[in-house]
C-alpha cells in the first residue's frame, strides 16, 4: 500500500475575469484624470497595458497641472515635455510653477507649437520677453494669461531695472498676445497696483454691505419696537374696554337692587 490516496478528479472552474477590467474606457479615463501628471507618468501607465495605452490618449492631456512641490528641475521638465507629448497639440490649459525658463518654455512652445491652448498660468518662473514672444507665435487662441513673476529665478537689479524689466514685459504682452480677454499679474508693480485697486474695492464694498446690514437691522429693530408699541396701545385699549364692560355690568347690577329695594318697600 502506498502512500498516495486516490479521489474522483474534480472539474475546477476556469478562472473569471475581474469585474474591474471589463469597464469601458471612459471610466477608466475619468479615474485616472483625477490623478496627477507625476502619479500618470511614474506609476498608473505601468500598471497594466490597458492604463498604458489609456494614459498616452491625447484626450488624457487636455489640461496640464505642474505644481513643482520639490522635484529637481530636471526630473520635472522632463516629465513636463513627455506630458506635452502625449498632448500631441491638443492641450488647452496648461499650469506651470517654480521650473519653467525661458529655454524650456521657447523649447516646448516651438516644438508643440499649441494651436488649441486658450489658458496659461505661470506661477514662480523666469520667464521674460522672449518668452511672451515665443507664446504669442505658438499660442494663437490664447485668451487668459496668468503670470506670476519668479522671487528666486529672476534677474537681480535695483529697482530702476526691475522697473524696466516690468515695463518690457507689459510691453511685449500687448504687441504679442492680441487674443487676450483676461491677465493677472503678480509680482511686478502693474499687477501689485490692480492688487490693491481690488482689494480697496473688496473692501468698500463689504463697508457697503455691512453698512446695508446694519441700516437693515435698524428698519427692523424699528419696525419690532412699532409693533410692540402697537400691540400695548392695542393690549390698553382692550383693558380698558374690560373695564368698561365691568363697571357697566356692576351699575346694572345695582340699578336691579335698586329696583327690588323700591318693590319692597311699596309692598
Amino acid at each position: 500500500m502506498n502512500g498516495r490516496v486516490e479521489g474522483k478528479s474534480k472539474n475546477l472552474p476556469m478562472e473569471e475575469t475581474p469585474a474591474w477590467l471589463e469597464l469601458q474606457e471612459g471610466i477608466w479615463k475619468n479615474i485616472l484624470q483625477r490623478l496627477g501628471v507625476e502619479e500618470i507618468l511614474k506609476t498608473a501607465r505601468k500598471v497594466c497595458s490597458t492604463w498604458n495605452r489609456i494614459c498616452k490618449l491625447p484626450s488624457m492631456w487636455l489640461v496640464v497641472n505642474m505644481p513643482n512641490e520639490g522635484e529637481m528641475v530636471y526630473h520635472f521638465e522632463k516629465m513636463c515635455r513627455r506630458a506635452i507629448d502625449h498632448s500631441r497639440g491638443e492641450l488647452v490649459d496648461i499650469n506651470l510653477q517654480h521650473f519653467a525658463d525661458d529655454k524650456l518654455f521657447s523649447t516646448l512652445l516651438k516644438v508643440q507649437k499649441f494651436p488649441l491652448l486658450e489658458e496659461l498660468s505661470l506661477t514662480h518662473t523666469a520667464i521674460t520677453v522672449e518668452g511672451i514672444e515665443a507664446l504669442g507665435r505658438y499660442c494663437p487662441r490664447l485668451k487668459s494669461f496668468e503670470f506670476n513673476k519668479s522671487l528666486y529665478m529672476g534677474s537681480a537689479g535695483d529697482d530702476s531695472d526691475n522697473e524696466d524689466e516690468r515695463n518690457e514685459e507689459a510691453l511685449a504682452i500687448a504687441k504679442n498676445l492680441p487674443t487676450l480677454h483676461h491677465l493677472h499679474l503678480i509680482g511686478n508693480r502693474e499687477g501689485e497696483e490692480e492688487e490693491e485697486e481690488e482689494e480697496k474695492e473688496e473692501e468698500k464694498e463689504e463697508e457697503e454691505e455691512e453698512e446695508e446690514e446694519k441700516e437693515e437691522e435698524k428698519e427692523e429693530e424699528e419696525e419690532e419696537e412699532e409693533e410692540e408699541e402697537e400691540e400695548e396701545v392695542k393690549g390698553e385699549e382692550e383693558e380698558e374696554e374690560e373695564e368698561e364692560k365691568e363697571e357697566e355690568e356692576e351699575r346694572r347690577r345695582r340699578r336691579r337692587r335698586n329696583r327690588r329695594r323700591i318693590i319692597f318697600l311699596c309692598y
